[in-house]
């Protein structure tokens, strides 16, 4: 269930997944 509604925000929002992906790297670094 988690699953499919990961895989559809990605696709709803793939600009927002985008986005967060270098902030995480980010705030690890």
């Amino acid at each position: 269930m988690e699953f499919s509604f990961l895989f559809v925000g990605f696709l709803s929002n793939p600009y927002l997944w985008i986005q967060m992906l270098p902030i995480d790297l980010k705030l690890s670094n």
